[in-house]
C-alpha cells in the first residue's frame, strides 16, 4: 500500500519475538547462518512457531481471546466491563480502520469483523460463552471472517508500488560495478525524502559484511551525496538480506554536474561565473575581476574548482591564461591547449612573474586607464585581462627552510604580491591555490590581504580558515564534503557552495574535452603588453615541457647538431665558431650585449645561468664582463633585495670576491643591506655609478703594490 507519511519518516508496527527467540551470536552467525529453531528452548520454539504462521492463526487466535474474556466477564459477574469492552472495540475499529488502510474492501471487513465481535461478547457476557447459540455462532462466524481473510491475506492482489521498481531499476544498473552481481531491491518503503529499501543478496555468496563497507560507493554510484545512504543490519532476522536507508540532504550535499552549469558560461570576463550551487538552490555567481585565494586540504576538491574557473575563463574571449603548477604540470596539462604561458619550474616562475610585473608597466604607459571606470580597464579581445593561475602555490611563495629554494620563492614572493597590489587597474588577476590562509603558504599579509575573493574547502584544523573566513569557528569547516566550500568576498557572510564534479569517474577527461574547444577562443596578447614581457615571454615556448608544446602544435624534436664554421685563423670570435639553428648562439648574442655598461633591458641570473649551460659565455674567465654584470644585478634588484649567494653563484665567482664588493660599496653609501644576506642598490644610484666605483677601488689596490713585488 502506498506510505502516506509524505515528509516524514514512515512508522511501522513490527512484531517483536520474545528476548528468549534471540539466542547469542555464535560463529553460524559470523558465517551469515542464523541459529537453528532445534537449537532454541521449548518457548522460544513455540513463539518462534506463532510468529512464523502469525497469518493463519489470526482468526482462530481471535476467537480464543472472545471466548476468554466472555469467560471472565460472565464468572465474575461483570458483564458491565464486556460491554465497555465490546462497545470500545467497535469504535476505535471503526477509526482506524478509517486512517490506516485506503483499500475500501480492508476497512469494510475490518468493521464488519469488529462490530460482530462486539455484539457477540456483549452477549456472551450476559448468557454465559457456552450458551449453545452463543457458542455456535462465535464457531461458525470464525469460519465466516477467516475464509475472506485467507484469501486477501495469503493471496493478496499485486498493487504496482512506483517507489520499489524506481529504486530496483537504478540498483540493476549499479550492482555489477559494486561486485554485488544477482543481488536485487525486494522491499521499498517511504517516499522521495525518506526511504528504507530492502536489498535480497545473493544467499550463500554474498552477506551483510560485503555491503557494510560500500556506503559511499552505493551513493556515488546512484550520483548521490555519500552521507545519503546507511546500510543496516538484518542477520538476526534474514542473513540473506540488508536495509539500504535512503535520507535526502540539503541541496549542496548533491551531486553538480557540469552539464547543468555549463549554459550559464559567457564569452567575456565582463559577465559572472558560476561557482556552484547554494544552500538556498540557486546559482552562486561572481564576477571574476579580481584576486582569488583557494585554501583547503587534499582531495577536499580544490583543483575540481579551478577546472571549473578555467572552464570559464577560457571560454571567454578577453582573458589569457597564464599558469604556474610545480607539481609537473599535472593540473595545468589538462588545459595546454589554452594556456598562454606555463610554468612547472620554480625558476620559470620566477622569470613569468618578471615579465608579468614589466607587462604592467607597459601596460600602464600605454593604455588608456580613464577609458573604464577612472582607475581600471575594461577588457577586451584587443586587450585581453591576464589571469595568473597558481595551484599549489606554497611550493613557490610562502616561508620554507632551505637555502637557494627558500631565495627564490622570497623572490618569486615579492613579485607575486607586487602583482597583487598593481595588476587589478591594469587587468593582471591572481588565482592562488594553497592547503591554508597561513603565511607559510601566501608569504605575507600584504599579498593575503589583497586576495579579497575567497573559497575555502574542507581543512584539517579550524584554524587554518582563520585567516580565510569571517567567523571561521563557527562554521563547519572541518565537516565539508568534497567539492563544498564556503565563499567568501569584502564583508558579506561566508555563503556554503557545492561546485560542479569537472572529473567525474563517467567522463574524467571532461577538462580536456572543454579544452580543445576552447582553444578556437584563445585570444593573444596586444603588442604593447607583449612587449614589455621582453625576451622572456617571446621565447616562453623555447622553454617549455614538450606536453605544453605538443598541444601548440610546437615541434618537440631535439634540435640539429651545430656545424661548424672556418674562419681565418688569428680572428676566432668563441661566440661565432658555430652555426646553431636552435637559435642558441642569437641568445647568447644578446645575453652578451646586455652585460654591457647601462644597456637594457635588464639582465637577470636566469639569463646568466641560461647563457651559461649554451657555453657561449664564459664568465668566469672575463672579469671585467664579471664586474659588469655584478653591477647590473646590484643596481636592478628589487626593493627586497637580491641575494648574495644568488650573486656569486649565477657569476660563477666566489663568496669572498662579491661579498668584498659590496661591503667596499655599502662603506661608500652606494648599496645598501635590505635585510640579512640581501642587498640593492641605494636610491639614484645606476650600474655605471657602481661600475666607476669598483674601478677606482681597483686602480687605489693596484697603486698601492711596490714596483718590485
Amino acid at each position: 500500500m502506498p506510505s502516506k507519511t509524505k515528509g516524514r519518516r514512515p512508522t511501522r508496527t513490527t512484531y517483536r519475538p520474545p528476548a528468549a527467540y534471540y539466542a547469542p551470536y555464535t560463529p553460524e552467525y559470523d558465517e551469515g547462518r542464523p541459529r537453528r529453531p532445534a537449537d532454541l528452548s521449548a518457548l522460544a520454539r513455540f513463539f518462534w512457531w506463532c510468529h512464523r504462521n502469525r497469518v493463519e492463526l489470526a482468526p482462530p487466535a481471535t476467537a480464543g481471546l472472545l471466548f476468554t474474556t466472555a469467560a471472565t466477564m460472565y464468572k465474575t459477574h461483570n458483564p458491565a466491563i464486556g460491554v465497555l469492552i465490546g462497545a470500545a472495540t467497535t469504535g476505535l475499529t471503526w477509526w482506524v480502520a478509517g486512517k490506516k488502510w485506503d483499500r475500501e474492501e480492508e476497512r469494510l471487513f475490518a468493521r464488519i469483523v469488529a462490530t460482530a465481535a462486539s455484539l457477540w461478547l456483549i452477549a456472551a457476557c450476559i448468557v454465559g460463552p457456552v450458551n449453545p447459540v452463543v457458542f455456535w455462532a462465535l464457531v461458525l462466524g470464525t469460519i465466516a471472517g477467516a475464509v475472506p481473510w485467507y484469501k486477501h491475506k495469503l493471496v493478496r492482489p499485486h498493487e504496482k508500488n512506483a517507489l520499489l521498481e524506481e529504486w530496483a531499476a537504478r540498483w540493476v544498473e549499479i550492482r555489477d560495478r559494486l561486485g554485488l552481481p544477482g543481488s536485487r531491491i525486494v522491499e521499498a518503503t517511504g517516499d522521495e525524502n525518506y526511504a528504507e529499501l530492502t536489498l535480497q543478496l545473493v544467499k550463500g555468496v554474498q552477506t551483510f559484511a560485503d555491503v557494510q563497507p560500500l556506503e559511499e560507493r552505493i551513493a556515488g554510484a546512484l550520483d548521490l551525496p555519500k552521507k545519503a545512504i546507511k546500510v543496516r543490519d538484518m542477520r538476526k532476522v534474514n542473513a540473506s538480506r540488508v536495509t539500504l536507508v535512503y535520507s535526502k540532504v540539503s541541496v549542496i550535499d548533491e551531486i553538480v554536474r557540469w552539464a547543468d552549469l555549463a549554459p550559464m558560461v559567457a564569452n567575456t570576463v565582463m559577465k559572472p561565473v558560476t561557482l556552484g550551487r547554494s544552500e538556498s538552490g540557486g546559482w552562486k555567481q561572481v564576477s571574476p575581476l579580481g584576486h582569488w585565494m583557494i585554501i583547503g586540504q587534499t582531495r577536499a576538491g580544490k583543483s575540481t574548482e579551478v577546472h571549473n574557473l578555467m572552464a570559464h575563463l577560457t571560454s571567454a574571449e578577453d582573458a589569457v591564461i597564464f599558469f604556474i603548477d610545480l607539481k609537473g604540470g599535472s593540473v595545468a596539462g589538462r588545459w595546454a591547449e589554452c594556456i598562454d604561458w606555463p610554468a612547472t619550474t620554480i625558476t620559470e616562475a620566477v622569470t613569468l612573474m618578471e615579465s608579468v610585473n614589466r607587462m604592467i608597466d607597459a601596460r600602464a604607459a600605454t593604455a588608456d586607464v580613464g577609458s573604464g571606470d577612472g582607475d581600471q580597464l575594461i577588457p577586451t579581445p584587443e586587450r585581453p585581462a591576464v589571469f595568473i593561475v597558481f595551484d599549489e602555490c606554497a611550493e613557490g611563495i610562502g616561508v620554507s627552510n632551505g637555502g637557494r629554494s627558500q631565495s627564490e620563492k622570497t623572490r618569486l614572493t615579492g613579485l607575486v604580491e607586487s602583482v597583487a597590489r598593481r595588476g587589478a587597474a591594469m587587468n593582471f588577476y591572481l588565482v592562488l591555490s594553497g592547503q591554508d590562509g597561513s603565511l607559510e603558504t601566501f608569504g605575507t599579509e600584504k599579498l593575503r590581504g589583497n586576495l579579497t575573493k575567497r573559497m575555502c574547502f574542507r581543512v584539517s584544523k579550524s584554524d587554518s580558515a582563520q585567516y580565510v573566513l569571517d567567523g571561521y569557528s563557527k562554521l563547519p569547516v572541518k565537516e565539508l564534503e568534497d567539492g563544498q566550500f564556503f565563499y567568501h568576498e569584502r564583508t558579506d557572510d561566508p555563503v556554503p557552495v557545492r561546485g560542479p564534479w569537472m572529473t567525474h569517474p563517467d567522463d574524467p577527461m571532461l577538462p580536456q574535452q572543454i579544452a580543445r574547444k576552447n582553444a578556437a577562443r584563445r585570444p593573444a596578447l596586444d603588442a604593447a603588453t607583449a612587449q614589455g614581457g621582453g625576451d622572456a615571454y617571446a621565447n616562453r615556448w623555447d622553454r617549455a615541457p614538450d606536453r605544453f608544446r605538443r598541444a601548440r602544435g610546437i615541434d618537440t624534436a631535439p634540435a640539429p647538431a651545430p656545424v661548424a664554421v672556418s674562419v681565418p685563423q688569428g680572428k676566432e670570435d668563441p661566440m661565432t665558431q658555430q652555426h646553431d639553428p636552435s637559435g642558441a648562439y642569437e641568445r647568447a648574442v644578446a645575453v652578451e650585449a646586455e652585460a654591457g655598461i647601462g644597456t637594457a633591458p635588464v639582465v637577470s641570473f636566469e639569463d646568466l645561468k641560461r647563457a651559461r649551460e649554451t657555453g657561449r659565455l664564459n664568465l668566469a674567465d672575463d672579469l671585467d664582463r664579471v664586474t659588469d654584470l655584478f653591477c647590473q644585478l646590484v643596481a636592478n634588484a628589487p626593493l627586497d633585495g637580491i641575494k648574495a649567494q644568488v650573486l656569486y653563484e649565477s657569476l660563477g665567482v666566489s663568496r669572498t670576491w662579491s661579498n668584498d664588493r659590496l661591503t667596499l660599496l655599502k662603506s661608500r653609501g652606494l648599496v645598501e643591506r635590505v635585510s640579512y644576506g640581501y642587498w640593492r642598490a641605494a636610491d639614484g644610484v645606476s650600474a655605471a655609478d657602481l661600475r666607476a666605483s669598483l674601478d677606482a677601488w681597483t686602480t687605489e689596490r693596484r697603486e698601492r703594490v711596490p714596483a718590485n713585488a
